[in-house]
């Protein structure tokens, strides 16, 4: 009998952390925090989680060592009214891209040797760059941007180069997008005088296959990791989740107090974490399963603009705006999961 009971004890114990695990709480303070003087725009992980990559801070590209925080290389900083954002890096850790953006001038994409931050292509076909994403092999990249000559268009290129591969989809007021993980299909904010909403487009022919109506200011979108599902945020301060083959509206993430510039599904497909204009808030966690609210870290802060899972789904990390303030503040932070 007290055999029995030892036993049943220990297995509780043991267990305790699993169910714990199912909360998936992140600790309130950061376990990292790194300081900037100016706004960092974008963050990605390499694909083995070991590097954290962040564009903006100084007007430059920095990769991080994801558990010291040391800077392990730099590139030069920009000239001032330039800067680096929608960084990127590419599955197999040999290609970073990111474009810049200037008031006054078109925005360049540069793509950039991850090892040494060296630029091994340029691509100025765009007076203004929405977005950048690298297909799942790594080998192709993805820009969608608006120039006089072409409208909305999204291109591929050559991600070791820079050149171009084809004209993918063209249609007026194409907006943010993704591509699916199987590199198949591009989701898309559309914006025009016939439609508002999101389009699935088959990317080998370049037609839209599914249309998704919604009124509403689109600012970042995402499939999910196993392709079944899309998210999108809007400035009306909500994330809404539709199921891709249906186009049904599967649940509405709400409780920010402010637009959302950010999203980003856990590797598992199982959470989704939210964030932006919100200065109570820093981010949001929702189960993507049942819609429940997982986690809200509730405390005084700037402006998100971008929260990024480590890709094993045990850290988050987080990018802030400045404001322009000339002291150094905490840019970027870390948070891991609650063991």
């Amino acid at each position: 009998m007290k055999k029995h009971i030892v036993n049943v004890l220990v297995l509780m114990f043991v267990s305790t952390p699993l169910f714990s695990q199912n909360t998936y709480h992140f600790n309130t303070s950061p376990v990292k925090n790194y300081y900037n003087v100016e706004t960092v725009f974008g963050l990605d992980w390499s694909s083995d989680g070991k590097v954290l990559y962040s564009c903006g801070g100084a007007r430059q590209i920095v990769a991080f060592d994801s558990e010291t925080f040391e800077v392990l290389r730099s590139s030069a900083s920009l000239p001032f009214e330039n800067y680096p954002k929608n960084i990127s890096i590419n599955s197999s850790n040999s290609v970073l891209a990111y474009y810049i953006f200037n008031g006054y001038e078109i925005d360049t994409i540069k793509l950039l040797n991850a090892t040494t931050l060296k630029e091994i292509g340029s691509i100025s076909e765009f007076e203004t760059v929405s977005n950048i994403v690298f297909s799942p092999n790594g080998e192709v990249l993805y820009a969608l941007g608006y120039s006089e000559n072409m409208g909305s268009t999204l291109v591929s290129y050559n991600a070791e180069n820079g050149s171009r591969i084809a004209v993918n989809v063209k249609e007026k007021g194409l907006w943010c997008f993704d591509i699916s993980p199987d590199g198949k299909f591009l989701a898309a904010g559309v914006v025009n005088n016939s439609f508002a909403g999101i389009k699935i487009y088959d990317l080998q022919s370049g037609q839209a296959i599914k249309s998704i109506s919604f009124k509403g200011d689109l600012n970042v979108l995402k499939f999910s990791p196993d392709g079944k599902y899309v998210a999108a945020g809007f400035y009306d301060n909500n994330v809404y989740l539709w199921d891709v083959a249906t186009g049904a509206k599967i649940y509405t993430f709400s409780g920010l107090n402010g637009s959302v510039n950010t999203l980003d599904f856990s590797p598992d497909g199982k959470y989704i974490v939210i964030a932006g204009m919100d200065h109570k808030q820093t981010f949001k966690i929702f189960n993507t399963t049942t819609g429940a609210e997982v986690q809200s870290l509730d405390e005084a802060c700037p402006d998100i603009e971008c929260v990024r899972f480590s890709p094993d789904g045990n850290s988050l990390a987080v990018a802030y705006r400045t404001y322009g303030d000339y002291y150094k503040v905490a840019t970027i932070r870390i948070f891991k999961l609650e063991k």
